[in-house]
C-alpha cells in the first residue's frame, strides 16, 4: 500500500527491518501503547526489540513500558499516556438511571462475567456496552437487571456516561494489563461518575496520584455496602487530550523529526 504524508505514524506492533529495512524510509513513528500480551510475552517483547524497523522516533505510553522495551538504539523519543475527550467530562448525572455502567470489551477479562453476575445478584442495576459473544450474552440476558446494549459510537458516549452513577474498571491481575492505564478509568472519573474496580497495582497508584478512593469490588458485599459508598470526583482536566498532547511534547517532537529528515 503506497502512502504519501509527511510524517507517518505507526501502532506497533511488529514491522521487521527485513520487510522495511533496518532504517525506515522518510520520516517514521514507532508508537507502542501497550507491552506484549500473555502466552510468550517476554518473547514477543524481545522480537520487538531486536527484529521492529528503526525509525526516526518513538512514542511511549509511558517510563514502565518504554524501559520494559528497552530498545538499544539512540532514536528520540517521548513518553504520551492516554488522555480523555473534551466531550466526556462533566456528562454524569445527578439522577442516573444505572448504579453501575461497564463500558469495554467483555472479551479476555476472567471472572467479569462472574463480578457483574454477582452484583446483579446483589441487586445492583448494571448497564453493560460493549462487544459481547453470543454465549456472553445468553448467559447475562437471565438477570432482568443487567441490560446490554452493545457497541456504541463515541460520539453516544457521553449520554451512555450520563446514565450511571459509578463506573466499573474490571482488570485482569495479571503483566501487562495490570501495569497499563486504564482508559475507561479515566473516562469513568473524568465525566464525574464514581469509580468501582478491582485492586490492582495501577489503579491502585492512580488512585493515590489523584487523592480518592474507588470502592473495591471485594468491598461490596451486600447492596448497602454500594449506596452507602461517597465517591470523590477527582480532577483530571489535564488529562484532556489536548492537554496531554501539549504537555507530551507531540507536536515539537513530530516537528523536529521532520526538520532532521
Amino acid at each position: 500500500m503506497s502512502m504519501s504524508a509527511d510524517i507517518r505514524i505507526y501502532f506497533m506492533g511488529f514491522r521487521p527491518c527485513w520487510e522495511h529495512g533496518l532504517n525506515e524510509q522518510g520520516v517514521v513513528v514507532h508508537e507502542y501503547q501497550s507491552l506484549s500480551i500473555p502466552p510468550f510475552h517476554l518473547i514477543k517483547d524481545v522480537v520487538k526489540r531486536k527484529f521492529n524497523s528503526i525509525p526516526s522516533g518513538r512514542i511511549f505510553l509511558n517510563k514502565y513500558v518504554r524501559d520494559h522495551l528497552s530498545f538499544e538504539s539512540r532514536v528520540p523519543y517521548i513518553c504520551r499516556d492516554m488522555g480523555v475527550s473534551r466531550n466526556l467530562y462533566g456528562t454524569a448525572s445527578e439522577n442516573p438511571d444505572y448504579d453501575l455502567l461497564y463500558c469495554g470489551t467483555l472479551e479476555g477479562r476472567g471472572g467479569l462475567v462472574l463480578e457483574l453476575i454477582r452484583l446483579a445478584r446483589l441487586g445492583l442495576k448494571i448497564l453493560v456496552v460493549g462487544s459481547i459473544s453470543d454465549k456472553m450474552r445468553r448467559n447475562l440476558s437471565k438477570y432482568k437487571s443487567i441490560s446490554l446494549v452493545g457497541r456504541v459510537s463515541r460520539d453516544y458516549l457521553p449520554q451512555v456516561f450520563s446514565r450511571a452513577r459509578a463506573g466499573l474498571n474490571y482488570t485482569p491481575d495479571i503483566f501487562p494489563f495490570n501495569i497499563q492505564t486504564s482508559t475507561k478509568t479515566l473516562e469513568y472519573c473524568a465525566s464525574g461518575m464514581g469509580l468501582v474496580s478491582n485492586d490492582y497495582a495501577w489503579v491502585r497508584q492512580f488512585s493515590i496520584k489523584y487523592g480518592f478512593k474507588p470502592l473495591w469490588l471485594s468491598n461490596i458485599r451486600n447492596r448497602n455496602d454500594f449506596d452507602s459508598f461517597v465517591f470523590d470526583r477527582p480532577d483530571l482536566y489535564h488529562l484532556e487530550w489536548n492537554r496531554v498532547l501539549s504537555s507530551s511534547g507531540f507536536d515539537s517532537f513530530l516537528l523536529n523529526l521532520a526538520r532532521n529528515a
